[in-house]
């Protein structure tokens, strides 16, 4: 049995606290004179971050706006009004398991990236931001990048990249709160603090959250923690920061979807089949359960006044299970009986994953160049397994085994990661930049032993990945810029792929066409751009009905697909008081000459239909996002501000058939916020006080984000025995599971320092 290794245990989190909150404002308070005089300076560099020379299309979300959307919910939500980008939560409410898509690109596909550090799950190369809990707080701007963008460390950005860079240090000690109540009985609370210059040379903060919600799903509910620590040692040229993290989550499984037939029924339209395989009430542990701890150490050096480096050495710890009720189960799979033998019983699928490496990179800027070199080193060890952990009510003769003893199946999987690269901006003239980055990645992945299903597996797969960027900027002036940049993106297949797949026939690798064009403009109170784009795939791995030697559903190579967009962002500022954000995409997505396979249950083999050029799956043709706000009050010791915001995202596509009975209708939602600002109380000592309200979908829409199928042909009509099954008429039927979103909630947020 794995035991978790939680990088702060409760115990030592309460020591911590109380060490910090006793020992600070002594040491504080001694060197209260000294902290005036000094320019705090940290020297980092964030390799993966775009400048504002860079022909590339992205977007900044700083930490005022991080703060004032921030209710506790996952990442994807705090950037859902960015533009090309849609954000999805299997228990309807942001908290818990959330996904991201940025151009209809999905999770497994963008890189993202803490101060350079890659985050996506090596094998899988997802971020699973549920292990991440509140971890927005000890955050102070994120950056999207669409398209291929710079090159970034970690999985290939095959269609977006997200950078999230921690807190800068406060000079002076604190000690903040904020917390969060709300609909489905959400409550969170975030307590953090900080040290203060310490010796002239230490800081020391840290931050403990605590996260629940019941989710709009049934059961669909979050239990969250995290801690957060960091620590900078500083002289006048040279530092060293300590970041270390952790997340424990317990989540109810809430991602089997809702039945298509339930989606219009009120009553029903927050139904989880998940745990109720278990005869009469649902099986109350059905329940996801990891933990993730991150340690991430940094030392910069200034070795000029144009020349900084970095190296980061991190290391990640993953372990946990999902634990599930299952009904009827032939035992022979489970090594636990004979092919006859049947029995409820519930099991846990493990996760046991080691991560570690080395990040650097070298900085260099005069008054026409800006370059940076860097690279990185990873290494990712895991081990899947299943045990069977109660057998209920077993049969004469059923080997009862004692729980946790005999895995049913374990794998051994091995990733490597390797790459270097070098970019640069060159002021060829007063009006002209050109820019190249140069990137060359090599990955590779092992897996032996059997998976779940009962495969045996065995094989290691090489790449070698050659990654250029070329592009111009053009300034004719201080308000107008124009930008034309090609890339070319290499992506690995992931686990999932491997595994679904004929052992004989593996996946290929895909490559990514990239070209950019746009415009921007800035004066006074306006801000206008423009980005055309068209993204051209070779081999982009999709479903396409296919199945492997077991009849499982694999991701095959699609020969040609692409995207063609142009996405369009304006903001305005009138009279100091009112704002106005608006971003628009509209695109065209398509796979070239596509062939469906689809299941003929009375022939027992598939049907093949051609069905020419059809849509790109979740790929909407036009996402629009709208944000107004207005300053009811505003002076130099509080505001209160109103705000209204809209997000709009045409129909999408759930396979790749193109076909309407398999399809997430349009939806639009609307938002409103208040917020209350004040500076400072002197009676109480409080300041930065902050009182948040949140009234989401205020209209109640009822929508859906995201959701799965499965088409099959059958002459007999299986509708009465699966509640996900419907016609499509001519003996064509479809299994289909919504993730339906809640409707209208409200939140309430307060936030204060001292």
């Amino acid at each position: 049995m794995i035991h978790f290794p939680v990088l702060f245990s409760t115990r030592l989190q309460l020591v911590l606290f109380c060490f910090l909150c006793v020992s600070a404002p002594f040491f504080a308070a001694a060197q209260r004179d000294t902290v005036k005089k000094i320019a705090l300076k940290e020297l980092t560099v964030t390799a993966s971050l775009a400048s504002s020379k860079m022909p590339l299309a992205f977007a900044n979300v700083d930490k005022q706006t991080l703060r004032q959307n921030d209710f506790g919910q996952d990442v994807p939500y705090l950037l859902q009004m960015t533009p090309s980008v849609v954000a999805s939560s299997d228990a309807g409410t942001g908290f818990g398991y959330t996904g991201i898509r940025i151009r209809g690109t999905d999770a497994t596909r963008i890189n993202v990236t803490i101060d350079d550090v890659p985050i996506n799950e090596a094998e899988t190369q997802i971020v699973y931001w549920v292990d991440l809990p509140d971890f927005v707080a000890s955050v102070d701007q994120i950056q999207i990048q669409r398209g291929v963008g710079t090159s970034t460390n970690g999985a290939g950005a095959f269609g977006g990249s997200i950078n999230l860079s921690t807190k800068a240090f406060h000079p002076d000690r604190y000690v903040s709160y904020s917390g969060t109540a709300g609909a489905f009985n959400t409550l969170k609370n975030t307590l953090s603090f900080g040290s203060g210059v310490l010796a002239n040379r230490l800081i020391l903060e840290a931050r403990l959250s605590k996260l629940n919600s019941d989710g709009y799903i049934q059961r669909g509910s979050s239990d969250l923690a995290s801690a957060y620590f960091s620590g900078l040692y500083f002289t006048d040229k040279s530092s060293i920061r300590l970041n270390a993290f952790t997340g424990k989550e317990i989540t109810y499984q809430a991602w089997g979807g809702v039945p298509a037939q339930y989606i219009g029924v009120d009553s029903l339209r927050n139904f989880n089949p998940l745990g109720t395989e278990k005869p009469g009430a649902p099986y109350k542990n059905q329940i996801d359960h990891y933990v993730q701890s991150h340690v991430h150490i940094a030392a910069a050096r200034q070795f000029s006044d144009r020349l900084n480096g970095v190296l980061t050495l991190h290391y990640t710890k993953g372990a946990g299970y999902y634990e599930e009720y299952k009904a009827a189960q032939s035992l022979a799979p489970y090594n636990l009986g004979a092919p006859t033998d049947t029995s409820d019983l519930v099991r846990r699928l493990w996760l046991n994953s080691d991560f570690y490496g080395a990040v650097y990179s070298l900085s260099y800027k005069d008054a026409r160049f800006e370059s940076v070199a860097g690279g990185a080193w990873n290494n990712y060890i895991s081990r899947h397994f299943g045990e069977v952990t109660q057998l209920i009510n077993p049969g004469a003769g059923v080997t009862n085994i004692p729980p946790g003893t005999q895995p049913y199946y374990s794998d051994n999987n091995h990733k490597n990661d390797f790459n270097v690269y070098a970019k640069t901006t060159f002021q060829a003239s007063p009006v002209l930049n050109l820019f190249m980055d140069l990137q060359y990645r090599r990955a590779s992945y092992a897996l032996s032993g059997t998976v779940d299903g009962g495969r045996n597996l065995n094989f290691k797969v090489p790449f070698n990945f050659f990654n250029p960027k070329l592009g111009l900027s053009y300034t004719p002036d201080p308000q107008n810029l124009y930008y034309l940049s090609f890339a070319v993106a290499n992506r690995e297949p992931n686990r999932d792929d491997y595994v679904a797949a004929n052992e004989n026939a593996l996946p290929r690798s895909e490559r990514l066409y990239d070209l950019e064009a746009g415009y921007k403009y800035q004066a006074g109170p306006w801000k206008l751009g423009a980005n055309g784009y068209y993204m051209s795939y070779k081999d982009q791995l999709g479903l396409t009905g296919q199945i492997n030697d077991v009849g499982a559903p694999i991701h095959a190579n699609i020969p040609v697909s692409d995207r063609l967009g142009l996405e369009l962002e304006a903001a305005v500022r009138i009279s100091g008081r009112f704002r106005l954000n608006a971003n628009l995409t509209l695109s065209r997505n398509q796979i070239k000459n596509f062939t469906e396979y689809v299941d003929n249950w009375d022939k027992g083999s598939q049907d093949t239909f051609y069905r020419g050029n059809t849509p790109i799956a979740f790929s909407p043709s036009l996402i629009s996002a709208l944000e107004t706000s207005y300053d009811l009050i505003k002076n130099k010791n509080q505001t209160l501000t109103a705000a209204l915001s809209n997000k709009w995202v045409s129909r999408q596509y759930i396979d790749n058939a193109g076909n309407e009975n398999t399809s997430l209708p349009a939806y639009d939602q609307t938002d409103v916020k208040v917020i209350w600002s004040i500076k400072k109380i002197n009676k109480w000592g409080f300041k930065d006080v902050s009182v948040k309200l949140l009234i989401s979908n205020l209209f109640d829409r009822r929508f859906s984000t995201n959701a799965w199928t499965y088409r099959y042909i059958s002459a007999s009509d299986y509708r009465a025995d699966n509640y996900y099954t419907r016609s499509e008429g001519a003996n064509v039927y479809n299994q289909t599971g919504y993730f339906p979103q809640a409707l209208r909630a409200g939140f309430l947020s307060v936030s204060f320092s001292l």
